[in-house]
């Protein structure tokens, strides 16, 4: 399952149904324009709930102790983390080679990055074995890889891509687990990119 989107989180937690407008094409414009000025005098409430949810994302447990404790308890990080290596241990996933190519993406900070990139600075044998791990995170809904577009329109497949977690727990889930600092603007990134996605 995919864990709630902001204005999902927003109705949830403070009451608020805002304005959705859905991005496909270049008509949408019209839509998300008109979404924003009927969003604006929620400026402020928006603001202070897109922060929390940077720091909890949309998983039920972290919103919930966000608003007891301030942050996810170590338990829920790691209910999440078991939740993930079960699935990626199912999938035949190397739990040593998973962690690396974590690591990896984590340290790229979103910078584009190839698979022979991967397989070279991980104990991985080869491309293809590191886009199968990259993957096998798309599939457990972790993760998602932006290939470049060029000026045309063409998606370069060939090309390094960006990595992206798609919620915020996720980046502090991984980060626990590989003992990487990930930084506030790498989850911001992301989170948009999530929601981008998830809009088109």
């Amino acid at each position: 399952m995919l864990s709630l989107c902001l204005g999902d989180y927003i109705k949830v937690s403070s009451g608020m149904s805002l304005r959705r407008s859905v991005l496909g094409s270049i008509a949408d414009l019209d839509s998300l324009i008109n979404a924003l000025r009927a969003n604006k005098p929620f400026r402020d409430a928006i603001l202070r709930a897109y922060n929390r949810y940077l720091k909890t994302g949309g998983f039920p447990a972290p919103i919930v102790e966000y608003h007891t404790s301030g942050k996810a308890s170590i338990q829920t990080i790691r209910t999440y983390l078991d939740w993930l290596r079960s699935d990626w241990y199912k999938a035949g996933r190397s739990g040593k080679y998973m962690k690396e190519v974590i690591s990896l993406i984590l340290k790229s900070k979103l910078s584009p990055i190839s698979w022979l990139d991967i397989a070279r600075r991980a104990s991985i044998s080869s491309s293809n074995t590191a886009r199968a791990y990259v993957e096998t995170l798309e599939y457990l809904l972790a993760a998602k890889t932006l290939n470049l577009i060029s000026p045309s329109g063409a998606v370069m497949l060939r090309k390094n891509k960006k990595i992206h977690f798609i919620d915020p727990l996720i980046y502090t889930v991984l980060s626990h687990y590989t003992r990487v600092k990930v930084y506030p603007e790498v989850i911001a990134e992301s989170t948009a990119v999530s929601h981008l996605a998830q809009s088109s």
